[in-house]
């Protein structure tokens, strides 16, 4: 009786329905990577976003509206600064060009008041303006190797561009595909979570003062999920939150791959025995994947470091270490400990009196550029768009950390 009893679903309404289960699992494919869950709660993290990235004004908790440009198109912000006046892809400029002899001389790098390089270009803001305060010489690693070895030999900053082994790894990594097969579209990873777009490193070892809350939240992200959510809130106001995505070639998590890929942070592949000075106290390779606007406090490594930018755009403000004294930097056993208290887009002057008496200089680094960042030097860093960065260190160098005795760090810069 039952079997004879016609299908009250026509060819035509199941192939509908088979057609929008298609398209279900597609969307469920963008938001979760096919874990079946979204990675990431938009009704909790979305609100307020709709609002473009403010300037805070200095010394005040007055905001204004940056122009639309600066936040309606992140790939128009691009390039180096500095010696590369020929860049064609943007025509900022340094106000004054680097002097980069075969062996630096000792007032390199020069540096300007900080007061006039945050009112000229406010961390917070990811418009490059026409002019900028750089100041770090930028060498060709296959033809001015030797200079730029003198320089990290000097430890002082310095930027190398054109590696050729490289090339593949930035070319590769432009394409979110092939860095979502590396990294796994279902496997969750480190990600950061502040509630503004300000973000400082913690650690809950040694004395935690009374009162004291972490600056940012450690959450699980897939890579999937957070390119969507870095690319949904590219607008993201300053006051909004945002995540940085974090990964290493070390660790219960690691993604080993990163030695194939970045082979010259490697013991093995630094072939010209550059990058790695002491190539016995390297620890791996970290990565911290920055959306637009994140910013990441001012404070100094105890290691050298090469820091690479393999996507995107990084802007750098480097301080010498001769300049903690005038940086309030948060003490020894501090969980933030060797990081500026000061919010340098927003500085309060009655507060922090002396911070105007810092100098720094700063750069824009782009895929391909290699920084070095000596022991015991400041800086500060701000993502100009979607960015991919890698860094390793190895060992400390003496350098000028003797300076930091000033601030009451001692030899902490040469552990």
């Amino acid at each position: 009786m039952y079997g004879s009893r016609k299908s009250p679903w026509t060819p035509t309404i199941r192939s509908l329905i088979l057609i929008l289960l298609g398209l279900w699992v597609v969307v469920l494919f963008k938001v979760t990577g096919w874990s079946g869950q979204p990675l990431v709660d938009h009704n909790k993290v979305d609100e307020g976003f709709n609002r473009p990235l403010l300037r805070r004004e200095t010394g005040t908790e007055a905001a204004r509206e940056v122009p639309e440009k600066s936040r309606n198109d992140p790939n128009a912000v691009q390039g180096p600064i500095g010696s590369d006046a020929g860049s064609s892809l943007h025509e900022s400029r340094s106000f004054l060009e680097p002097h980069c002899p075969e062996v630096p001389d000792k007032n390199y790098p020069m540096d300007w008041p900080i007061m006039d390089v945050v009112k000229n270009w406010n961390p917070d803001v990811t418009e490059i303006p026409p002019k900028i305060h750089s100041s770090l010489c930028r060498f060709d690693y296959v033809t001015q190797l030797d200079i730029a070895r003198a320089y990290r030999n000097a430890e002082v900053p310095f930027v190398v561009r054109n590696v050729p082994k490289m090339a593949s790894t930035v070319h590769n990594w432009a394409n979110l595909d092939y860095l979502a097969e590396r990294l796994g579209r279902n496997k969750s990873y480190l990600a950061e979570y502040s509630a503004t777009n300000h973000f400082m490193y913690y650690s809950r070892r040694g004395n935690v003062p009374k009162g004291w809350e972490p600056p940012n939240e450690n959450r699980k992200l897939t890579f999937p999920a957070w390119v969507d959510f870095a690319k949904r809130h590219e607008n993201a106001s300053a006051e909004s939150p945002h995540y940085y995505f974090r990964f290493s070639s070390t660790g219960p998590k690691a993604a080993e791959w990163l030695r194939g890929d970045l082979s010259v942070l490697t013991p093995q592949g630094d072939e010209d025995k550059f990058f790695l000075v002491d190539s016995t106290r390297t620890r791996g390779i970290f990565c911290r994947f920055g959306m637009r606007g994140v910013v990441s406090a001012g404070h100094f490594d105890r290691t050298r470091n090469f820091i690479t930018v393999m996507g995107g755009l990084r802007r750098y403000i480097i301080s010498a270490p001769k300049n903690c004294e005038f940086m309030y930097l948060l003490p020894r056993s501090h969980p933030s400990e060797r990081h500026s208290q000061v919010d340098w887009s927003a500085v309060d002057l009655e507060k922090y009196l002396d911070f105007p008496q810092a100098k720094v200089s700063e750069l824009i680094l782009e895929p391909g550029d290699f920084l070095y960042i000596p022991s015991g030097w400041l800086h500060y860093v701000m993502s100009l768009n979607m960015n991919w960065q890698c860094n390793a260190g190895s060992g400390a160098g003496r350098g000028r950390v003797g300076d930091l005795d000033r601030c009451g760090f001692g030899d902490l810069g040469q552990r």
